[in-house]
């Protein structure tokens, strides 16, 4: 029934595969033959009794007007994930939305980044030193000390990407290299307060 009725309207695999889902919980033989049958583990979803069309009409009625993840079989905390989703989105598009030019302290908003990167290539701590960590630990054998030398290594990876891209973007604004298209999406993404995306990498 749900590649026939929905088969050329949902064409996303995974949305098909959620409406089939749906389909084969709701489609069954014990939605007929079982009263009040639930549609969901919450209790006000459930088939109404056979009536007149009022009684279907006060049941709708009575449905909430947002409903929550149990609803559709979901976990509660998809609603949060769903809202921080929303909101980053919404945030972003008005980040977008904004002049890009600097405010009225008379810097230019080049000169305003520069700062910002030189003020953050003085933050940004000295890589570790992964050999040295890995002769002290070397008596214990330890399965954590594995996992603690990879993040250190990736811990170094972005120290060093963060510390390359600073310092690239300095020399971008000042015209003594191309701005390429991940360096000024570091420049917008400083400008707007944010974390550039190679960053989270």
């Amino acid at each position: 029934i749900g590649e026939a009725n929905y088969g050329g309207r949902v064409t996303d695999a995974w949305d098909r595969r959620l409406v089939n889902t749906y389909l084969d919980t709701w489609y069954c033989d014990e939605a007929i033959n079982t009263e009040n049958f639930k549609l969901s583990s919450l209790a006000t979803y459930y088939i109404p009794d056979d009536g007149p069309l009022q009684s279907y009409k006060d049941y709708i009625a009575q449905l909430p007007n947002f409903d929550a993840p149990e609803a559709f079989g979901q976990h509660g905390n998809a609603d949060i994930a769903s809202q921080i989703e929303d909101t980053v989105e919404l945030l972003e598009s008005i980040l977008m939305m904004q002049p890009r030019v600097a405010g009225g302290g008379g810097a230019t908003r080049e000169e305003l980044v520069d700062d910002m990167a030189k003020g953050l290539l003085e933050q940004v701590p000295a890589p570790l030193d992964l050999d040295a960590i890995i002769k002290a630990k070397m008596d214990d054998q330890s399965a954590l000390h594995v996992v603690l030398f990879q993040e250190i290594e990736r811990y170094n990876i972005m120290l060093g990407g963060v510390r390359r891209q600073l310092a690239d973007l300095r020399k971008a604004v000042k015209g003594t290299v191309v701005m390429t298209a991940e360096l000024e999406d570091v420049f917008i993404c400083m400008f707007d307060g944010r974390i550039p995306a190679s960053w989270l990498k």
